[in-house]
């Protein structure tokens, strides 16, 4: 099972599971609307904190999102294409 099935499976799964982290990372989001500190609870305290600089805030955390989608996304392609069949 480890030398034929696994490695089989592994390949079958990184695309949707890859996907399904992509997700997860851009609703993190949603997890505000029930009170939970995590990126949106910061960025508005950042942004209450100093209004006069509110469009840098969620610029920097736009670009944050971005940066780890990319990073999510580039390692995934990197691994499809270690495990692709030749």
């Amino acid at each position: 099972m480890r030398t034929v099935v696994l490695p089989q499976a592994l390949r079958a799964v990184v695309p949707p599971l890859t996907s399904v982290q992509v997700a997860l990372l851009k609703n993190t989001s949603v997890a505000a609307a029930f009170g939970m500190a995590e990126a949106v609870a910061t960025m508005r305290a950042f942004s209450n904190d100093h209004a006069d600089q509110r469009a840098g805030i969620f610029l920097m955390f736009a670009i944050g999102y971005f940066v780890l989608v990319e990073v999510l996304t580039l390692s995934s392609y990197a691994v499809e294409r270690r495990w692709r069949v030749s």
